[in-house]
């Protein structure tokens, strides 16, 4: 049963690692129904807020993806 959740996202070293991130944001892009970055001030760091519409499966496998990335951190919250 999908549920809505939250995906936060640190991304360290956003010009060595955005392009990883973006790749596996856009294999999940029929589920996300939201997104929103905030780029660190004077740093290369970031965080981007991602809300899925997918099950726990959907959300476990975005995570796993992401945290393969090196430089990335990921927390969820399931709604």
């Amino acid at each position: 049963m999908n549920k809505l959740n939250i995906i936060g996202i640190r991304v360290d070293d956003r010009d060595d690692h955005a392009t990883s991130v973006q790749k596996v944001l856009t294999n999940y892009g029929n589920k996300i129904i939201g997104r929103f970055g905030v780029p660190a001030p004077d740093e290369n760091d970031g965080l981007i807020a991602i809300v899925m519409n997918a099950d726990a499966n959907d959300v476990q496998r975005i995570s796993s993806d992401l945290r393969n990335i090196n430089g990335v951190a990921v927390n969820s919250m399931n709604l």
